[in-house]
Formats: C-alpha cells, structure tokens, sequence
C-alpha cells in the first residue's frame, strides 16, 4: 500500500473511530437524558400526591373542626339554658369530633409512614364478628342506619393487621355510604369459600370505571 493509501486509512479509522465515541455519547446522553424525566415524573407524581392529600384532608377536617367550634361556642354563651339531657348530648357530639380528628390524624401518619416504607404490619387473628362492629362503631348514626353487615360463617378468622385491615374497610364503607343513593343499603359480607375468608362491599351507586 502507498503512503496515500496508508494516510486514507488513518483518516478513515480515526472518522469512525470518532463516529462511534459520538454515538456512544449521545447513547450515554440520551439514556441521562430519560432517567432526569424519569426523575421529573415521579416528583411531579409526588407532588399530584401531595397535593391530593392536603386537598382531601383539609376537606375532612373541615366537618369535625366545625362541630367543635359551632357546639363549644353554644355551650359556652348558653350553657346555663340547656337541659341535664341536651348537655351531655353536645357533648358528646364534640367527643365524636375529636375522635374523628384523631382518626384523620392517624391516616396522615400511616399516609406518611407508608412513603418512607416505615409502616410495619402486625399479623394477627381478627375474628371478623369484631372487626366489623369496630367498623359500624366508626361509622356516623345516619350511616349506620344503611349499613348491613352478613357473616355467612360465624367463626370466621383471618390473619391480618387488625389496624391496617379495619382502616382499608372502613374507608371502602365510607366510600359507598357517601356515594350511592341516600336511601339505599350497604352490605358488609364475610364468608368462607375454598378455605379463604372473602370480604365484599356491595352498594347501589353508580360505581366507577
């Protein structure tokens, strides 16, 4: 080969040798590149969520902060015109609202734990008698009225987190109570089919896709 032909070899070496660290890079670049918009949607996500649940838990808290407020003020400027039964009523309805706070709470904290991974399950037997009149317990009168609970099989056990387990069904029940029609029932059924316990929520709302 001529020095001409030795020195358009080099040249074309050194092209695609170049040709390849650029291809290469912009690889490297690109893959850079989808893991920053990786990054970016999982902190919009987060941010969506964040903002969801300060939206949904500003709602929440608004209705027991109101009884608190509406029947302390009346207590305190008529205390001396109600009855020994219309007292511990009001009462009562300002006890109801700090539990329900305390259960809003409660849900901030397992919303929070479970974002840092930080929420640990205890596993234990919940007989589901219990668990569901814990539930009906949680559940305002007017809505306690609607709901059905069905044990199918009376001794009916699972192994669970009895907290965990108690606030996934007691958010589904608040769920159907407030989005199916006023007058219509909710059934809260527990029955054992092929050895396993199977729990349902069934309603008359219109339902979602």
């Amino acid at each position: 080969m001529s020095i001409t032909d030795i020195a358009c070899l080099e040249d074309i070496g050194f092209r695609i040798a170049l040709y390849i660290d650029n291809y290469s890079l912009s690889n490297q670049l690109m893959l850079h590149i989808r893991e920053l918009e990786r990054a970016q949607n999982e902190l919009r996500e987060a941010n969506d969520f964040k903002a969801d649940i300060i939206n949904v838990t500003s709602h929440q808290l608004h209705t027991p902060l109101t009884i608190l407020t509406c029947f302390s003020m009346i207590l305190e400027h008529h205390y001396h015109k109600f009855d020994t039964e219309q007292r511990p009523q009001y009462l009562g309805y300002i006890l109801d609202s700090c539990q329900r706070l305390n259960a809003i709470t409660d849900q901030c904290l397992n919303v929070s734990k479970l974002q840092r991974d930080a929420l640990e399950a205890t596993l234990k037997p919940i007989r589901i008698g219990e668990l569901f009149k814990d539930i009906q317990s949680k559940s305002p009168p007017a809505l306690v009225l609607r709901l059905d609970c069905e044990i199918v099989q009376q001794d009916i056990e699972i192994v669970s987190d009895y907290a965990c387990t108690n606030l996934m069904l007691t958010n589904l029940v608040g769920n159907t109570l407030r989005y199916s029609p006023d007058d219509s029932p909710v059934l809260l059924k527990a029955e054992e089919k092929s050895g396993e316990a199977v729990l349902s929520i069934s309603d008359h709302g219109e339902g979602i896709d």
